[in-house]
């Protein structure tokens, strides 16, 4: 899929959990908002320079009273793609026509650079005044201190956290919130209609299952000369994260990820063991490695060349059926063939559906300037009208239940099918937040590409794996 991908799982375990050490100055107790405008607060001469900003989001008249005077300035960090871009900035410039009394300017750098900088700035106490977050990396600042906990605002404000896909877990930690919704993400799958006529295979229906996708896609393929043209099935550079746990769900009554036998949040204050090894685990992975990857129906590294601009094999129009996060739609989109949205496949034991499910909660960073704009800002976001204009963005999907319903756009059953997957199965949040992780998941990463190259079979894999995923657990968390 697309080569970021792989960048962001190097960038983990490198940059933000590279052993930089934090020591910045923190904002103090977390007051609660006021309709003052803050003062901007000098940074330290040290402080590095700032993340040049991609835009600038402000009101069109100045606040009433205040005509001439200088707005109160947040300053916004996120990893945006430029498909994303433009509907994010549309609705940071609609926070500021209602909140008058602030300009943004919105700092964008790709997801490698977005980390490296941040961890930058927060050790020079001068972060960004509002930043995109990822559950690793919230998890990863709040460990050293450096998150701002907004538990008493969110309570002073009467803001239920019900009210949400997830309940707004990404951003809590110990019983605390460190973070506000914003916006959420879940795999779902795409398929090339085009592909399936010339195949002369039915499209997926709802009760398709991993063996109905699995022959499909060994009918997509095809060769010319004795070379592969067209692939089945893409999983890409996203196996370990998106397809194998979700599919190890599939195949068996296997409940969780690769860490534990429940999948999700962990509790922390326990010691966190790999499964990969659980017997259900291997049969789910074995059945990944004679079904897929030994039958050639999925492209290997260097297989395909796609054309300039084109960042996907199935973009690319060389593969029938690929995993796909619901937030990468609005780049399918701008690529004009026949394509559609599918459900997950069933359990074939169970009938149920699993996918994952990443969201990304705005988060304010100890050593910020306007910590009242920042507050204003993630709040603002996370209510009605900011989430159904996320709905129709393509930016991110809403995590406000109300605002699911506004989900809108190409193809045809594209809010059918995150409807569906958001809210009426049992879908899977195998999120992993615990300390080791990030390095844990490098180690299996790394390991799984004998799988995908057909190198070694995973039952024979799996107690060799088992052990040194354990051994980094057990060093990192004593």
């Amino acid at each position: 899929m697309i080569g970021q991908r792989v960048s962001r799982r190097l960038v983990l375990q490198v940059a933000a959990f590279g052993g930089l050490g934090l020591a910045l100055a923190a904002c103090g107790a977390t007051p609660a908002p006021t309709t003052a405008a803050a003062t901007p607060v000098a940074a330290p001469t040290d402080t590095p320079a700032p993340i040049q900003p991609t835009a600038t989001a402000t009101a069109a008249t100045a606040a009433p009273g205040v005509a001439g005077s200088t707005k109160s300035k947040i300053t916004y960090g996120t990893f945006a793609e430029a498909s994303q871009l433009e509907g994010m900035t549309k609705i940071t410039n609609r926070f500021a026509e209602v909140n008058p009394q602030f300009e943004v300017e919105i700092q964008e750098k790709p997801w490698g650079q977005y980390w490296e900088a941040l961890e930058v700035q927060v050790a020079g106490g001068a972060p960004p005044d509002v930043s995109w977050i990822t559950p690793n990396y919230a998890y990863h600042f709040f460990k050293t201190g450096h998150l701002v906990d907004v538990t008493d605002l969110i309570q002073k404000d009467q803001i239920n956290v019900s009210d949400y896909v997830g309940e707004i877990m990404e951003a809590k930690f110990e019983g605390r919130y460190y973070g506000m919704p914003y916006g959420n993400g879940v795999m779902v799958w795409i398929y090339n209609k085009d592909l399936f006529d010339e195949a002369g295979v039915s499209y997926p229906t709802q009760d398709w299952g991993w063996d109905e996708f699995r022959d499909a896609a060994k009918k997509l393929t095809k060769e010319e000369n004795g070379q592969k043209v067209r692939w089945g099935l893409d999983m890409g550079g996203w196996w370990e994260n998106y397809a194998a746990i979700p599919l190890g769900n599939g195949i068996c009554e296997f409940t969780g990820g690769v860490f534990t036998d429940k999948g999700g949040y962990f509790d922390t204050s326990k010691p966190i063991k790999a499964a990969v090894n659980d017997p259900k685990f291997v049969q789910a992975m074995t059945w990944i490695e004679e079904n897929i990857c030994r039958e050639g129906i999925t492209p290997k590294s260097g297989e395909v060349t796609l054309a300039p601009g084109i960042e996907t094999a199935f973009d690319g129009k060389v593969v029938g059926i690929a995993p796909s996060g619901s937030w990468e739609i609005a780049a399918h989109r701008k690529v004009q063939f026949n394509w559609d949205l599918c459900l997950v496949p069933k359990c074939p034991k169970t009938g149920q559906r699993r996918t994952t499910t990443y969201a990304l909660p705005h988060a304010i960073l100890k050593g910020c300037k306007n910590l009242d704009g920042a507050w204003a800002f993630i709040k603002w976001h996370a209510q009605q009208e900011a989430q159904e204009m996320l709905a129709v963005s393509g930016v991110k999907d809403p995590m406000l239940k109300t605002a699911l319903d506004k989900l809108s756009g190409t193809p045809e059953h594209f809010k059918d099918m995150l409807m569906e997957h958001y809210l009426n199965y049992n879908w899977n949040m195998s999120t992993m937040v615990f300390d080791g992780q990030p390095e844990a998941e490098a180690e299996i990463s790394s390991k799984l590409d004998y799988i995908w190259t057909c190198e070694r079979k995973y039952a024979d894999l799996a107690p060799e794996l088992e052990q040194s995923v354990n051994a980094i657990l057990e060093q990192k968390t004593g």
